[in-house]
């Protein structure tokens, strides 16, 4: 017959029933653990639909985090100026900042006149440049709102920002 001993039953589960048992448990906790996490953390957007009209536009002059709020999504970044040269749209895994930045930006200048900018939210991008804003005490000015603004209204810069994410 096709049915199993109790016999036949012990072994097979202790040999490969318990083998695969095992595995399907293993699965399902690391579902769980990691993948819970990692399916939660991912959304898909196209970059068209990131534009006018925006919910909310958070960008401080003089501040460092800039944040674009949608119904469907909430797009957060930070903006730095730094010495590393880039115009709008150039991508770079790393930037430098000259750190001779003292309080008394008018006497003592420094290189950091660069504005990047990086996606931390929903995805981590690379650093995408927005260009030479002239002096650094500009730079740390306008940057985050740069940022901002770039995502908004400058296909280049967006499309540098969104193709970088993962890279």
């Amino acid at each position: 017959s096709n049915l199993l001993t109790t016999r036949e039953s012990v072994w097979f589960f202790n040999n490969l029933g318990g083998v695969i048992m095992k595995r399907i448990l293993l699965f399902g906790v690391l579902m769980m653990v990691g993948g819970g996490e990692l399916m939660a953390a991912q959304q898909c957007v196209k970059f068209g639909d990131l534009s006018f009209p925006v919910n909310e536009y958070n960008a401080e002059i003089g501040g460092v985090d800039w944040s674009l709020v949608w119904s469907y999504v909430t797009v957060r970044g930070i903006g730095v100026c730094v010495r590393t040269p880039g115009e709008l749209g150039d991508v770079a895994n790393f930037i430098q900042y000259d750190d001779t930045f003292t309080c008394d930006i008018v006497h003592e200048p420094n290189d950091n006149k660069y504005c990047w900018c990086r996606m931390l939210s929903p995805a981590i991008s690379a650093w995408v440049a927005y260009g030479d804003i002239g002096e650094a005490s500009g730079c740390a000015e306008s940057c985050a709102q740069g940022c901002a603004d770039s995502v908004l209204m400058e296909p280049v810069f967006k499309t540098a920002m969104l193709d970088s994410v993962g890279g």
